[in-house]
């Protein structure tokens, strides 16, 4: 199997003022494409560091991965560094440099700083790479049989170019690795409905992990050329448990949610109490949620609920504000009040106070309506304050997704 480095350039991470997320999510990619990481390590802006580690880091690999110090700045030494490591020139690209001078003036609204030139620096024989997000270009060297792979540092840069170049990678040693997000069914319920497809076939290795807010996660792992063998058993995984699947690899639950109701021409609004606006912060992170989401009030007190939504005072009084009357009349009062084809409204008692022997802190009531009729359940939360509240808003995007695909109760 070859082998990989991972070296991670900044001073803001030796000195713990950023953490270092990239080389996480770098050791998974590389463990897929076939590669063993050997090391991983951090360097300061310090030319000499660079160096050292870099000619370090050919010696024991294959594939050497930087990443950060690509910026325009007097403190971004990774081109230089590198360059001398590996006896090669920094040619000035001139293109390149207008590129990214058109890139930056999208952002300047005055003169274009004379720095930014600096990142249209190319080591002699370097393969650039485009960075659709941010104006430091990427690297790609070839020493022999070797590569040295150059990265920016933030991650929402050096995902998309490390995703964009990575099939220049694969080795023959390539897993493929696929994973499956369920809500709603325990670690051990799920293995048992499903046995009979996970080991039935010898060369994909299995692996669940529980995360007690977002469900459980299986991991499917084989080799690459096995790929097709894999995807058959997802589809077989699917028609028996389709209920509790609710994203694949890195969907979250948000957007499967977006991807439903955009599918299906839903227009979306909430009403939240205990949640604070976490569910509807929950689907604005998903680009395009305008394309779904009309809005929502955030009705913290009982006077809101009664003014905003026209939750009536006996019922109130009557069940309370955590009850399954009081959300299913915010359903309605928020259907009144924005026509949205449907309004998910919550109420709980997040804590630490404020529960009762009858409603312990964590009890929560989801109700779901669709203009006729109404889906509430009743849930109890453990867990801190904020513990419960995300608990709540996933679960309650989870109804909404259970909705969409027929499995509304």
């Amino acid at each position: 199997m070859k082998k990989a480095v991972i070296i991670t350039i900044g001073s803001e991470l030796l000195r713990g003022i950023i953490l270092d997320r990239n080389s996480k999510y770098l050791c998974d990619q590389l463990k897929k494409l076939g590669y063993d990481v050997v090391k991983t390590v951090s360097v300061g802006d310090d030319v000499n560091s660079i160096v050292r580690e870099v000619r370090r880091a050919i010696e024991e690999a294959d594939l050497v991965v930087t990443s950060g110090g690509l910026g325009p700045t007097e403190d971004d030494k990774t081109r230089e560094g590198v360059a001398v490591a590996l006896n090669k020139r920094l040619i000035m690209d001139h293109d390149l440099k207008s590129k990214i001078e058109k890139r930056v003036r999208e952002f300047y609204s005055e003169k274009i700083p004379e720095n930014i030139s600096k990142q249209a620096e190319v080591i002699e024989g370097a393969e650039v790479l485009e960075n659709t997000v941010g104006s430091a270009p990427g690297q790609l060297v070839r020493i022999g049989n070797k590569v040295v792979l150059i990265l920016p540092g933030p991650p929402r840069e050096l995902i998309p170019m490390f995703e964009a170049v990575k099939e220049k990678l694969r080795t023959e040693n390539a897993f493929y690795e696929r994973t499956m997000s369920f809500y709603g069914i325990p670690e051990a319920k799920l293995e048992e409905e499903l046995k009979d497809i996970l080991y039935s076939q010898k060369d994909v290795e299995i692996a669940t992990m529980v995360d007690h807010v977002h469900g459980v996660k299986l991991r499917l792992t084989t080799g690459f050329e096995k790929r097709e063998q894999l995807d058959r058993m997802m589809e077989k995984i699917m028609e028996r448990l389709e209920r509790y699947v609710y994203g694949f690899d890195d969907e979250t639950m948000e957007q499967s949610v977006f991807k439903l109701l955009k599918r299906k021409n839903k227009k979306i609004a909430f009403a939240e109490s205990c949640t604070g606006g976490l569910i509807s912060s929950h689907l604005v992170n998903v680009p395009g949620s305008s394309e779904v989401f009309i809005g929502a009030v955030v009705v913290y007190s009982n006077d809101l609920k009664e003014r905003i939504l026209g939750v009536s005072r006996e019922t109130l009084m009557k069940y309370g504000a955590v009850s399954e009357e009081c959300v299913r009349e915010m359903s309605e009062g928020l259907h009144r009040l924005t026509k949205a084809d449907l309004c998910l409204s919550v109420s709980g008692i997040a804590g630490p106070t404020g529960g009762t022997p009858e409603k312990p802190v964590g009890t929560v009531f989801i109700d779901l309506y669709d203009g006729k009729s109404h889906y509430t359940k009743k849930e109890f939360f453990k867990g801190d304050r904020n513990v419960i509240r995300l608990k709540t808003s996933v679960n309650a995007l989870n109804t909404v997704r259970e909705y969409l695909i027929g499995f509304g109760e």
